[in-house]
């Protein structure tokens, strides 16, 4: 990051960062290795192809936290790990017509 603060992206997609006063732009790439403990299943009893359940895998491949580096993840995946303080999900989100572009920051 600009000022130095170390992050890691631990989601699916490389996540852009956007400095909007600074100019910074960052294209954050995914780990190696990144865990992909949430995944979209269709329900055969619901019988709707639109309606999924979230199932979340028995793996954990989190690494232990390190002093001073953020895991970039998403709200869900952070969601499991309440007492983790250096997991952060993208925020102030940029879209373009709906889409999400880059994020302008972090939260805890």
């Amino acid at each position: 990051m600009p000022d130095g603060t170390k992050v890691a992206n631990w989601t699916s997609v490389p996540v852009k960062f956007v400095d909007m006063k600074e100019g910074h732009s960052i294209l954050i790439p995914v780990e190696q290795g990144a865990p992909a403990h949430v995944k979209m299943e269709h329900d055969p009893v619901l019988g709707c192809k639109y309606i999924t359940r979230t199932v979340f895998s028995d793996e954990d491949n989190l690494p232990e936290p390190v002093e001073g580096v953020f895991l970039i993840v998403s709200s869900v995946f952070k969601s499991l790990y309440p007492d983790r303080d250096d997991l952060v999900v993208p925020n102030r989100i940029i879209r373009n017509s709906g889409e999400v572009m880059a994020c302008q920051g972090f939260a805890l």
